[in-house]
């Protein structure tokens, strides 16, 4: 929200992305633009109270914005499907369903489902794909490791306790 794009850049992108997705049609291939939110716009509350208060909109809203007033590339917005996942507050131990690892900025497996699941439902819609699993389907593992953590690199290990989840 502190550093927007100009309308220069948000031009470009949107010049980029025609050009992109003008160049696949000519080859007969479907082209889609997936937006992934960062960790820190899912769990906003999760920030110090001085960036929470900076936020403002984010260059991933402000470009969506951009977009479906000057253009027709097909965007897909994962991050409310994200947003919708995301275990309640106060609902007790969210390890078996945290969407990020908690000292990392990746996806656990349970927050790739989610992803996942906006892009099948995509395929399925317009290609005929088959329909996305929906995490019900599948048995959450947890397993010991290093998980998506710097702490051995800091030398940390035994520090900070990873946990690591599968989908099996």
């Amino acid at each position: 929200g502190t550093d927007p794009l100009s309308p220069e850049e948000l031009r470009g992108w949107q010049r980029a992305l025609e050009d992109r997705r003008r160049w696949l049609a000519e080859r007969g291939i479907d082209h889609l633009v997936v937006l992934v939110p960062h960790k820190s716009s899912i769990y906003p509350e999760k920030l110090p109270d001085g960036l929470q208060r900076a936020r403002g909109t984010s260059r991933r809203e402000q470009f969506l914005a951009w977009m479906s007033e000057h253009s027709d590339v097909r965007l897909l917005d994962i991050a409310p499907a994200i947003v919708a996942a995301k275990p309640e507050d106060g609902t007790g131990d969210t390890t078996f369903r945290d969407l990020y690892s908690p000292h990392g900025v990746h996806w656990t497996p349970i927050g790739a489902l989610a992803a996942c699941a906006q892009i099948a439902g995509y395929l399925a819609e317009h290609h005929g794909a088959p329909p996305p699993h929906a995490l019900g389907d599948y048995e959450v593992l947890r397993e010991e490791g290093e998980g998506d953590s710097w702490a051995s690199r800091m030398l940390l290990d035994g520090v900070i306790e990873m946990t690591s989840l599968r989908l099996q």
